[in-house]
This record gives C-alpha cells, sequence and structure tokens, in this order.
C-alpha cells in the first residue's frame, strides 16, 4: 500500500508539472522565451521532488543509464496528438530515466502507467520491463481510489521526427498514440 501511495505521489507531482508548464504557454509568435524558462524550472522542481522520496524501483544503476543526448531527446511533457487524452512526462531522476502516463478515460476514471526506462543504444529507444498500471477513480468529494492493475508491463518509447511512439507489449495500449512535446 505504501508503494501505491508512493507511486500516486509521483504521478500526481508529474501532472501538476505538466498542469503548470500548460498553464502559462503563450502562442509562439508572441513567445519571450519565459515559457521554456518556467517549463525548465518545473522539471527541475519535479526532479527534486522525486528525489526526495524513496526510490519506487529496485535496482536502478547509472552505467545503464548515462546522460547523452540521444537519450535526452526524450525528457519532457507529451501529449497524444491523435486525439486522446494521453500525457506522458519523460524525466530523469537518480540516473535513471522514469515514464509516467496519464489517461483520462472520463470525467472521474484515469488510467496511469509508471515505468523506470533503460536506453537501449542498439535500438534508440528507450525500454522498460517494470511497468505498474494503476487505474485511479475519483468520487464526488475529489478521493481517489487507485487499483494496481499489474506491476510487469513491458514495452518501448521510440523517437522520430519529433514525436514519441509508445510500444507497449503487455495490452497494446500504446497503440496509435503519437506524442509531440506541449
Amino acid at each position: 500500500m505504501n508503494r501505491l501511495k508512493l507511486l500516486l505521489a509521483i504521478m500526481m507531482i508529474g501532472m501538476i508539472t505538466m498542469f503548470m508548464a500548460s498553464c502559462g504557454t503563450k502562442d509562439a509568435d508572441s513567445s519571450d522565451g519565459t515559457d521554456a524558462a518556467a517549463q525548465t524550472e518545473a522539471q527541475t522542481e519535479q526532479d527534486e521532488s522525486v528525489q526526495e522520496e524513496s526510490d519506487p524501483f529496485e535496482g536502478s544503476s547509472e552505467a545503464d543509464n548515462g546522460s547523452n543526448a540521444e537519450v535526452d531527446k526524450f525528457i519532457g511533457n507529451w501529449e497524444d496528438q491523435t486525439g486522446s487524452s494521453a500525457q506522458l512526462s519523460i524525466y530523469q531522476a537518480r540516473n535513471s530515466y522514469y515514464a509516467d502516463i496519464v489517461w483520462n478515460d472520463g470525467q472521474d476514471l484515469d488510467d496511469s502507467w509508471t515505468m523506470e526506462c533503460t536506453y537501449n543504444e542498439s535500438t534508440g529507444e528507450l525500454d522498460y520491463s517494470n511497468c505498474i498500471r494503476t487505474t485511479n477513480v475519483s468520487d464526488d468529494q475529489g478521493n481517489v481510489d487507485g487499483e494496481e492493475v499489474y506491476t510487469d508491463g513491458t514495452g518501448s518509447f521510440s523517437y522520430e521526427n519529433g514525436t514519441v511512439l509508445w510500444y507497449d507489449d503487455k495490452e497494446q495500449a500504446g497503440e496509435g498514440c503519437e506524442f509531440v512535446l506541449n
């Protein structure tokens, strides 16, 4: 139960960060550069908050997840451009890469996937084998009840022409999703 609470806290931090980043968005024509600074600051705050929590995954290795330009292009807050409500956040914390996906299925229901990723140099993809899928239901008072669906999801993320594609081996939930930076 503590693990679920921790994961929900991490997901909430990610969702708040995405919300804060999207609230201050300006049109590209009127941007003065402050939006990028605000998003960078919000991402830094999120990374620091995650580092203060205990790691929900064990066995991360700096050697497996070293920072480089090829993997850093995945980092950011992404939204599905195909019309779904899926939001993807990829960030680095404690020498590991993490991905959180929140897919709002209705006013009081959302599904979330949380995973630790490893950069695969041979494929250029972020791979994962420890995905935790949770279904969250909110009641009228805003209380959230999360139910863990599984903890053994596998898959990967690829980066193609500024778009992140999600390949979910467990249930093909990412099929058709095309994430762009928001």
